[in-house]
């Protein structure tokens, strides 16, 4: 800060000088002033231009440092919904996703994703561990899983296909195992409602979205044009207790599109400081999961990139599950592990 001080001081001594010339030759090339006079003008003059050099420098300065705390608030933010303060932090992206392009491996938007969240949260990348392939691995700290149930089979584990959570149903029955967003893979299939899509397998299922709200229940789904081409997107992010790693609380996290361009708005969320804090706000004080629903307003087309996201408090729902005893049995266990011996329905 010292450094950046001592900058404006500069900065300001080279308007005093400048101001002062531009104020001699103003006064100077006036016939009706007296000449005697003249050096009191133009000191005048130089001292006001100078002093509002100074408050431009001031200004700026208090705009500098505002800019700065926003975003060390943007990071500490974030980094607390996705990790809280879990000492590793895993990314679990898509692989080969069934309608991206052959052999893909990690998936684009996953693969996006993830350089956004290492840029926006300020993280060196060895900070990020990228683990594609979990099944016998343990996770001991905090995880994002990147893409959504088609794609990511960690992440399917987790939210389902349409109907219940499969984690959840290692302790609850049908009914109580059903989160309050779910994704519907299916009905689209057998309705034939497709979307295009500028790679991969080009047009492919327009999955839905199942919404329960205290309103009732509804779908969601991106909107189209008249030659199917999508207009809008959904982004849901599902935030649960770490139930596979030794501390619980560590968190883990799915961020998950309808489509790819949903997975990205991932690097919009981290960008927008009102909408994230008031996301931190509705959540920090659930110590279980929850889900919340974001909308993209607007895409680029030609990129696939997100451009607008709209968020609705009323759209972040507590996740009604006793982690501690999915903890008791999955800790120190390979993400997304599930043994149906172990299945304990509570009632």
């Amino acid at each position: 800060m010292a450094g950046s001080d001592h900058e404006n001081e500069r900065k300001v001594d080279q308007a005093k000088r400048r101001s002062m010339k531009i104020a001699f030759k103003f006064i100077a090339s006036s016939k009706f002033v007296d000449t005697a006079i003249m050096p009191f003008l133009v000191g005048v003059s130089s001292t006001i231009i100078a002093q509002k050099a100074i408050d431009y420098a001031g200004d700026r300065a208090k705009e500098s440092r505002n800019e700065e705390r926003d975003r060390n608030e943007l990071v500490e933010i974030g980094r607390t919904i996705l990790f809280e303060k879990s000492r590793r932090q895993f990314g679990v992206p898509t692989m080969n996703n069934p309608f991206g392009p052959p052999n893909e491996g990690i998936s684009i938007p996953s693969s996006e994703a993830a350089a956004s969240i290492v840029s926006r949260l300020h993280m060196k990348e060895s900070e990020l561990e990228i683990a594609p392939d979990l099944r016998t691995e343990l996770v001991d700290g905090s995880a994002v899983l990147l893409g959504g149930p088609v794609g990511n089979g960690h992440s399917r584990h987790i939210l389902g296909v349409r109907g219940a959570s499969p984690l959840l149903s290692l302790i609850y029955p049908y009914e109580k195992s059903l989160l309050p967003i779910r994704f519907d893979t299916e009905t689209p299939q057998y309705e034939g409602d497709l979307l295009n899509y500028a790679y991969g397998a080009g047009a492919r299922p327009r999955w839905h979205l199942i919404v329960e709200t205290k309103n009732g229940t509804y779908r969601q789904k991106a909107a189209v044009d008249g030659n199917q081409n999508q207009l809008n997107d959904y982004m849901v992010i599902t935030s649960l207790p770490n139930i596979y790693s030794d501390n619980f609380g560590d968190r883990l996290v799915v961020v998950s599109g309808l489509h790819g361009i949903g997975t990205r708005a991932i690097n919009i969320l981290l960008g927008d400081l009102p909408i994230l804090d008031r996301l931190f706000k509705k959540t920090h004080s659930i110590v279980g999961g929850w889900q919340a629903l974001f909308e993209i307003k607007r895409i680029d087309l030609t990129t696939n990139q997100p451009i607008e996201i709209s968020f609705n408090e009323d759209h972040v729902f507590e996740i009604d599950c006793d982690f501690g005893v999915l903890h008791e049995m999955l800790r120190n266990r390979p993400l997304g592990y599930h043994d149906q011996s172990i299945v304990v329905h509570k009632s």
